[in-house]
């Protein structure tokens, strides 16, 4: 996952506007929404498809600064911020979810969709497990 955080940081992975970019691709529109260009931060915070998932995941107080971030100011601010919501380590909470969002998005664009219910669920069980995990390691 820090490797994915860094390629993410760094505007590398392989989004449509990455593709163009590197002569591999013919267009930017993001094939989820048909609503934008692709990039990062559209693929990970601000297509519907993930922008309602964020929408349930951070606390009310912080969604305006959350939605109008650059990329680096959106990582590093959420990434250092103990500030969650329902008690979660919103770090985890936020690079577990990022991480999520880009597989999600994967499935979605490669046709390897699998079913999942309460995606907001899903990722607040995930890092729970993930941080008790992490704590009983010590």
């Amino acid at each position: 996952m820090r490797v994915f955080l860094w390629l993410v940081g760094n505007q590398v992975i392989m989004t449509n506007v990455e593709r163009v970019r590197r002569h591999m691709g013919e267009s930017e529109v993001c094939p989820v929404c048909q609503g934008a260009m692709e990039t990062t931060i559209h693929v990970l915070r601000d297509c519907p498809a993930m922008s309602g998932v964020w929408l349930r995941l951070v606390p009310r107080s912080r969604r305006r600064i959350f939605f109008t971030q650059s990329l680096l100011e959106w990582l590093y601010d959420n990434l250092r911020s103990r500030e969650g919501l329902d008690g979660q380590e919103w770090g985890s909470l936020f690079s577990i979810a990022v991480w999520w969002a880009w597989k999600w998005r994967c499935g979605n664009v490669f046709g390897e969709q699998g079913r999942c219910r309460d995606r907001v669920q899903f990722l607040k069980e995930l890092a729970k497990d993930t941080i008790r995990s992490h704590h009983m390691s010590r």
